[in-house]
Formats: C-alpha cells, sequence, structure tokens
C-alpha cells in the first residue's frame, strides 16, 4: 500500500474468529463533516472539493528515494489553474489516484473490552478472564501473546481452561496449574508494574536464565506453551504411561528428539536455551524453547528445531 510519512492508515490483521466491523471510505466520513473541519482538513482545495473534485484527483504519488512509492498531495498549480476555474464551477480534469479505504481495527476502550474480544479469539472454557487488576496497556500485551500463538495454531482456540490474574509468591512471574485444567495465572505483583518487571526480567536475560529474544511480555507465551505440551500430551495422546503411573509428558520426547537432532546432551541446555531451562526439567525445556520460537526474531537452531518438530506434531490437532 502507497504510504507516506507519519502515516494514519495500516492494514488490518484477520484474526481467526473475529469479522472486523464494516467501515466507510475516507470521502465517505469526510462528505459528513461540517465545513469548519472540512477547511481544516483540505485548507487551500476546500473550494475545488466544494466544485465536485474528487479527493482522488487531489492526491499524486511520486518515487521517493528513501520512502519509495509516496502518496502526497497535488498541489493547487498542478491542477490546470484550480485555484481560478473552481470559482467559475470549471472542475480541472486530471488522471484520477484512487482513494484505499481505511477499515480500522477497533481500538479497545476498556481493560474488560480486550478481555471480551480476547475470550472471542481463544474460547476460554471459563469465560471472558477478569483483566480489571491489569492496566489497559498489559491487558492488551497479554491478549496479544494468545492471539499470536492461536494464529499460528488455530486448533488451539478452545483448548485453554482460564486466564487468572493473582497476587502469587513473589518469585513467581506466572504459572501454568495442571491440576485445574492448565489454568494460567499471571502475578499481580509483576504484572500491576511492568517497569520493575521488565527491568528485573531484562537482567536475567544477561546473565542467560532467560531465552534470547524474548522479554518479560514472553512469560505470557512461555505460560501458553505449558498449555500446548499439555494438549500435545492429553488430547493428541502423545504422553507416556509409566510403569509407576506417571505420565510422561510430551516435552521429553520433543526434549530428546531436539538434542539428538542437533548431537547435543543435557548439559548443553543452559548455553543453548536458557539456565531455566536447564535448572528446570523436560517441561520448562518445552516451555522456554516456544517462547523463544515463538517470540524471537531471530531463533537460535535448538529453538528453530523445536518449532519444527512442534507444528508437525501440531498438524494434528483441530
Amino acid at each position: 500500500m502507497d504510504s507516506h510519512p507519519q502515516c494514519r492508515c495500516f492494514i488490518t490483521p484477520l484474526i481467526p474468529g473475529f469479522t472486523p466491523p464494516a467501515s466507510a471510505s475516507g470521502e465517505t466520513w469526510l462528505a459528513k463533516q461540517d465545513e469548519q473541519t472540512q477547511r481544516n482538513i483540505l485548507g487551500g482545495h476546500y473550494d475545488l472539493y466544494k466544485s465536485g473534485t474528487p479527493l482522488g484527483d487531489m492526491v499524486k504519488i511520486k518515487q521517493d528515494k528513501t520512502w519509495g512509492p509516496t502518496v502526497g498531495v497535488r498541489p493547487l498549480k498542478e491542477m490546470a489553474g484550480a485555484g481560478t476555474s473552481a470559482a467559475k464551477g470549471v472542475v480541472p480534469v486530471v488522471p484520477a489516484v484512487p482513494v484505499l479505504p481505511v477499515i480500522p481495527v477497533p481500538i479497545p476502550a476498556t481493560v474488560s473490552d480486550v478481555a471480551d474480544q480476547l475470550h472471542q479469539v481463544v474460547n476460554f472454557n471459563d469465560g471472558a478472564p477478569d483483566l480489571s487488576k491489569l492496566s489497559l496497556r498489559v491487558a492488551e500485551e497479554v491478549a496479544e501473546k494468545y492471539k499470536k500463538v492461536i494464529a499460528k495454531y488455530p486448533g488451539m482456540a478452545g483448548k485453554f481452561e482460564s486466564l487468572t490474574v493473582e497476587k502469587l509468591s513473589k518469585n513467581i512471574y506466572a504459572d501454568c496449574l495442571p491440576i485445574s485444567g492448565d489454568n494460567i495465572r499471571v502475578n499481580e505483583l509483576f504484572f500491576s508494574d511492568v517497569n520493575k518487571f521488565e527491568s528485573k526480567y531484562a537482567k536475567d536475560l544477561l546473565i542467560l536464565y532467560h531465552p534470547e529474544g524474548t522479554d518479560y511480555k514472553s512469560v505470557v507465551t512461555h505460560e501458553i506453551g505449558h498449555r500446548v505440551d499439555g494438549v500435545l500430551t492429553f488430547v493428541l495422546q502423545r504422553g507416556i504411561i509409566k510403569n509407576n503411573g506417571t505420565i510422561e509428558h510430551a516435552s521429553t520426547e520433543i526434549r530428546k528428539l531436539v538434542l539428538k537432532k542437533l548431537k547435543l546432551t543435557k548439559n548443553d541446555i543452559g548455553s543453548n536455551l536458557s539456565g531455566y531451562a536447564a535448572a528446570k526439567g523436560d517441561r520448562e525445556f518445552f516451555a522456554e524453547a516456544f517462547a523463544e520460537y515463538i517470540d524471537s526474531d531471530n531463533p537460535r537452531p535448538i529453538a528453530i528445531e523445536f518449532g519444527k518438530i512442534l507444528d508437525e506434531f501440531m498438524k494434528d490437532l483441530k
């Protein structure tokens, strides 16, 4: 789409389960405004507009060496004497440049709106989550992580039990409880003070405790990863029931496959993924690799190989 610096147009993403509302074109919207608003927007082109000149005739596209195809306003002097012809009721004939309609993404006005829109995408079993303890910014950041995963794995819609905001231990960012259907809880102590949270997470990154290319928001992705592990284990039945009756999660199988493919051992997990993954076992390996695979712009080989295996497994999820 042709654009220009400081352009306020944007492309509307198509989100599974959500239909963008229909909206009028810019030209239709402008026609409904009062005279003063139209004058403020059009400036010297107002008389031409009132005489019947389409908005498309008032713009042009030039090739900018920095920005490429760039939309700009066509000067009056280029419009065949438009400054005087408009007064005479003469509409100058110039090649029309189409004006693309803008379809706005609905901007949530409240945290409750964010929760409702998130529920439309995720379809939580317990209904729309209560995010009222979060700021609008943080609620949107949490929601974005869920939407990103659902966009990649649509079959995960309807597979989440609930999302809650609770005061947990000061040593826990968030958790995912398998005993309650993998309910995800984010810790109000951290998510209510994101500046402090962001700083603490960044310090952990410096000592390689979390995956490269992630940030504090990836804590949500990490917990979603636990739920994906649960779905692979119990829904797609990739778990293994051991002789003692315990269940070996799919994360164990995937960890073994990843390390074998890359010719690594458990001792290499810390330097190739994260200290947390190395210290906490297969389920945390899965969640940390998932966070890097989903959130990093430049995932490392261990996350890439993890993603290849996961994507293959997830093909069976409907």
